[in-house]
C-alpha cells in the first residue's frame, strides 16, 4: 500500500476517533464539573490530551507498514484537519463552559488564521493567527489575565519556531 493511502485512511479515522472522544469527554465534563472553577484548568489539559488522539491510527498503520509516522503528521492534509478539529474543539468549549466574548474572539482569531492557512497552504498564517484558547483559560484559572498579553507573544515565538523549524512552513 503506498504511503498516500495509508495517511488519507489513517488520518480520517484519527479525525473520526477525535472527535468523537472529544464529544464524549465534554459531555461528561459538562455534566459534572461545568460549574466548578477547576473547569479552567481541566479543559486545557484534556484538550491537549484530545489532541493527541488524532495520531491513534497514524501510529499503528505506521507500526504495521513500516513507514514513518511523521510523514502523514507533515502532510497538508493532516494539519488541515487537525486545525479544523481543533477550532470545532473551540467551539465546544465555548458553547458548553464559557460563552465570554474573549473565548469566541479568540476563536474567531484562529479561523481566520486557519482559512488562509488553507487557502495559501503557508504555515505563516497560523504564527499571525495563533491558537490561544487553552492558554486564556489558564490565565483565567490562575487569575493572571494581566499576564495574557505576555503570554500572547511567548505563543507567538514558539508558533513561529514550531512552524519554521519543526513542521513545513510551505506546503
Amino acid at each position: 500500500m503506498n504511503i498516500d493511502n495509508i495517511c488519507t485512511k489513517s488520518i480520517g479515522m484519527d479525525v473520526i476517533i477525535r472527535i468523537f472522544s472529544t464529544i464524549i469527554c465534554f459531555y461528561f465534563v459538562h455534566k459534572y464539573y461545568s460549574n466548578n472553577n477547576y473547569i479552567y484548568l481541566l479543559l486545557p489539559v484534556l484538550l491537549t490530551i484530545l489532541d493527541f488522539t488524532d495520531n491513534t491510527v497514524q501510529y499503528i498503520s505506521s507500526k504495521k507498514y513500516n513507514v514513518s509516522k511523521d510523514q502523514c503528521i507533515h502532510t497538508f492534509l493532516y494539519q488541515s484537519l487537525d486545525k479544523i478539529t481543533d477550532i470545532l474543539s473551540y467551539i465546544l468549549v465555548w458553547y458548553l463552559f464559557d460563552k465570554s466574548h474573549n473565548i469566541l474572539m479568540l476563536i474567531i482569531i484562529r479561523i481566520i488564521g486557519v482559512i488562509f492557512f488553507i487557502s495559501c497552504k503557508k504555515s505563516f498564517y497560523l504564527i499571525l493567527f495563533p491558537d490561544l484558547i487553552k492558554e486564556y483559560m489558564l490565565c483565567k484559572y490562575f487569575n493572571m489575565d494581566k499576564n495574557f498579553p505576555h503570554i500572547i507573544i511567548f505563543k507567538i515565538i514558539f508558533e513561529f519556531y514550531y512552524h519554521t523549524y519543526k513542521n513545513l512552513p510551505v506546503y
